[in-house]
């Protein structure tokens, strides 16, 4: 095993997280809107405001920073490349989409429809800024 880039692991994080944030803004604002505004109603919930906004982008890169550590320990073992960054953009999405929408789904906080968008969205998302970040990895 060569030693981590730590450069390079930062660079391909801050692309995967911008890639990330990029698409979390158009997930958030433009495809689900209103169907956030009904379940923040139906919950009695305020909107959504600035510092939980920024809030969530902290949360996207911390993420992304993860997905790419995972995505350079995986490469020793399964080699560099697109393949193994989607593998590492999976893993994540399993524990940052999966795990905390069908949490939210389970207690009737989020609906369905709801739920399953941001869910088949981030298994798009999270592969696609594996693979972006990836790009900038070298060891």
């Amino acid at each position: 095993m060569e030693g981590i880039n730590t450069g390079k692991l930062i660079i391909s994080g801050i692309v995967a997280g911008i890639v990330m944030t990029i698409s979390q803004l158009v997930l958030n604002e433009v495809v689900l809107v209103e169907q956030q505004q009904a379940a923040l109603d139906a919950l009695g919930v305020e909107a959504v405001s600035g510092s939980q906004i920024g809030m969530f982008v902290v949360m996207a890169f911390v993420a992304s920073g993860t997905m790419m550590w995972l995505y350079v320990v995986l490469r020793d073992r399964f080699g560099a490349g697109p393949k193994t960054a989607m593998c590492a953009g999976v893993v994540v999405w399993v524990l940052y989409y999966f795990q905390g929408l069908s949490n939210f789904w389970i207690l009737g906080m989020l609906g369905t429809p709801l739920v399953v968008t941001a869910l088949v969205w981030g298994l798009v998302e999270l592969p696609v800024a594996a693979m972006a970040g990836a790009y900038f990895y070298s060891d």
